[in-house]
């Protein structure tokens, strides 16, 4: 998989730290050490060596251009020096930070998720305690009496009702992203998989913002033009498994690298196809979670959370300083 939209600013910073001088300067340090370096090996292998196989060494052989390459030379290794042990001394906390703020928010078109097999739940507020809602069979069967009154509502709001599941935190984790066109599903596999029930949260989705005005688009990760790899169409056709970490990894990168060239090709959009991308951990199993987090830590790409108790969103970049 092509990494090479992996801008190199970014990669020279996540290795060097704060700022580009320091990078400037390392980079021009480094070319003169290295032409110094070869203009010395040529003066000694012309000069001492081939016409002087006695290694008699002649002072007057010494050019100026040579004292100068000699000088470069020396003083480039101490800049070298220099920056290897203050590489030494640096920590992680001086060349990242924490972004709280997503400031390509409303350029977010797709949002990456994990979706948890579904539970009904019970809740409880200040007003009081109120039952779990439907089971999954029971919410497939009642979808069309979704009330009109609560599509589009706060979310808060389905949670004193029968629609009462864990799938609401992710509704939320949707809402947070109003500018969200199309949300890209990874399912888990097995008897009790979310794979089984992705039709049924699409719908769920789908339900809660008919008379919104608001069209989504609810892909499965194993669509076509999102899972293009052969083998990885023979071996999770049906769901991932959360507890392989390593490849389920390996397919979420895959479909990443698809999602990221349609992008490209698509010549109406002349905006860092990163920034159209975000990566939600609200669902789905915690070694899911955990995987979706580094992905978008080395990608530059906000990973967002909503509170599974109070709702409230939470988003995150960690970036070079």
């Amino acid at each position: 998989m092509s990494r090479s939209r992996y801008r190199s600013s970014q990669a020279i910073a996540h290795v060097l730290g704060k700022s580009f001088v320091p990078v400037i300067v390392l980079l021009i340090v480094v070319a003169w050490f290295t032409d110094s370096g070869l203009e010395l090996f040529k003066y000694f292998f012309q000069e001492v060596i081939c016409d002087r196989l006695d290694f008699c060494f002649d002072a007057s052989l010494i050019s100026v251009d040579v004292f100068i390459s000699f000088c470069v030379f020396v003083l480039s290794s101490i800049v070298l020096m220099f920056f290897w042990f203050e590489s030494i001394k640096s920590k992680h906390s001086d060349k990242f930070k924490p972004i709280e703020k997503d400031n390509h928010k409303d350029e977010r078109k797709i949002l990456f998720v994990t979706l948890s097999t579904y539970h009904s739940r019970g809740f409880s507020n200040k007003e009081g305690e109120y039952p779990p809602g439907y089971t999954y069979d029971k919410l497939i069967e009642n979808m069309d009496s979704f009330p009109k009154i609560l599509q589009g509502a706060p979310i808060s709001d389905l949670r004193c009702t029968d629609f009462q599941c864990n799938w609401l935190p992710l509704l939320q984790a949707i809402n947070n992203y109003p500018s969200v066109e199309e949300i890209i599903v990874f399912t888990t596999s097995g008897k009790r998989g979310s794979f089984r029930q992705f039709d049924g949260f699409k719908d769920f989705v789908s339900k809660y913002y008919e008379d919104t005005g608001r069209e989504i688009t609810i892909t499965p990760y194993n669509h076509p033009k999102l899972l293009t790899d052969s083998g990885y169409k023979k071996k999770y056709p049906e769901g991932l498994s959360a507890d392989d970490m390593l490849n389920f990894a390996k397919v979420v990168l895959h479909v990443f690298d698809n999602v990221i060239a349609m992008q490209k090709k698509n010549k109406s959009i002349n905006k860092d196809p990163n920034n159209m991308i975000a990566i939600d951990v609200t669902g789905g199993m915690a070694s899911m979670s955990a995987v979706m987090a580094a992905i978008s830590v080395s990608q530059g790409i906000f990973i967002h959370y909503t509170n599974t108790e109070t709702l409230e969103s939470q988003e995150l970049d960690i970036t070079a300083e």
